[in-house]
């Protein structure tokens, strides 16, 4: 089956890198943890940002919008970057840091548009340097 090019379905077989499910067991584990620690990640930064603007806002909306934004990245990521093309990683960038201020612009709506763009920055920064580092801390923890 030709779906144009964007999936090759070999690929998605082989997506974890293994023929049995132990890879399939490492992506869950590492795509919950994502959730897990960016959802607390988006807590703490929203929580401090809110009080410091005296907004409030909803901590359970965070691991809504933490879940979204992994799948968009994760299954629409490389394609959207593949479309920007010559921007190269940075069109990936682009891609998700638009993703996060949309998602916290509906997730959070009571946030300023001034304040939804400042804390998709801090939480796109965090996202880069801080999550992966505590994920890989957590996995090896647990030995995988």
């Amino acid at each position: 089956m030709d779906l144009g090019g964007l999936i090759d379905p070999a690929t998605i077989l082989n997506f974890a890198g293994m023929n049995d499910a132990a890879g399939w067991i490492g992506i869950g584990v590492s795509f919950f943890l994502n959730l897990l620690v960016g959802g607390i990640i988006l807590v703490v930064i929203l929580e401090l940002l809110g009080h410091h603007w005296n907004e409030h806002v909803n901590p359970v909306n965070a691991f809504f919008a933490v879940f979204i934004s992994s799948l968009i990245t994760m299954l629409g990521g490389g394609v959207i970057a593949g479309m920007l093309g010559g921007l190269g990683v940075y069109g990936y960038y682009l891609f998700s840091l638009a993703v996060w201020f949309v998602l916290i612009k509906v997730f959070f709506r009571e946030l300023a548009t001034k304040h939804a763009a400042m804390a998709a920055g801090a939480v796109f920064v965090a996202n880069i340097i801080v999550l992966p580092q505590i994920v890989f801390l957590i996995r090896s923890a647990l030995g995988m």
